[in-house]
């Protein structure tokens, strides 16, 4: 995969993990973008230890800001070593076909504070986000199986980020990071979020 040497596996090649993560935020998190867009041009994701700072630093930063969470999901995918490269490219691919404003980006080390949003009853205030939200999808190439929970409460997609953010270097295959929509000042309306990604849940 782009930016990792050959790696030669030492357990069942048929367990490498291709994992979705996608997290549907409030608008208002467009600072945490800019933040995790300012590593870019810091990071040289041509090595597994490039890899492994755009993994970790990117779970930390949404661990960072639970606030601005409102809807999960994941998938995972364990396939054989010789086609995780094909899945990992497929829902690439896939992501970038929704929205043309789509891109890769790398993060930032060390992330701006945000201002958290109307929280009511520890829990984002839906009324004060006026229906617009901005998805961040993480793709991982994983070498060997690797277990997360399904994503159905604000628990679980916190112990998904921290499983991934702990991956070791030399079993790191490939990392995209893709922000829909990309473009300042533009969001998703709810109906465009759940159109063009239905499987995500409430958290």
């Amino acid at each position: 995969m782009s930016g990792n040497e050959p790696y030669e596996p030492t357990i069942n090649p048929s367990h490498t993990s291709v994992i979705k993560v996608q997290v549907g935020l409030m608008s208002a998190a467009r600072q945490l973008q800019r933040d995790l867009n300012q590593l870019a041009a810091k990071t040289n994701t041509a090595t597994t230890a490039g890899l492994a700072t755009v993994l970790t630093e990117t779970c930390l930063a949404l661990m960072r800001h639970p606030d601005y969470w409102v809807y999960g999901g994941i998938e995972n995918e364990q396939v054989h070593l010789s086609t995780a490269e094909s899945q990992f490219n497929r829902w690439s691919l896939i992501e970038r076909g929704k929205f043309s404003h789509e891109s890769l980006i790398n993060v930032n080390q060390h992330p701006t504070p945000i201002n958290p949003p109307d929280v009511v009853n520890g829990q984002p205030n839906l009324s004060s986000i006026q229906g617009e939200f901005i998805i961040v999808t993480l793709l991982v190439g994983i070498q060997g199986k690797f277990n997360v929970p399904v994503i159905n409460s604000v628990d679980d997609l916190r112990q998904a980020l921290s499983r991934l953010g702990g991956v070791a270097t030399d079993e790191l295959l490939a990392v995209e990071v893709l922000w829909s929509p990309q473009q300042e000042g533009e969001a998703l309306s709810t109906d465009e979020m759940i159109l063009a990604y239905p499987t995500l849940k409430l958290l």
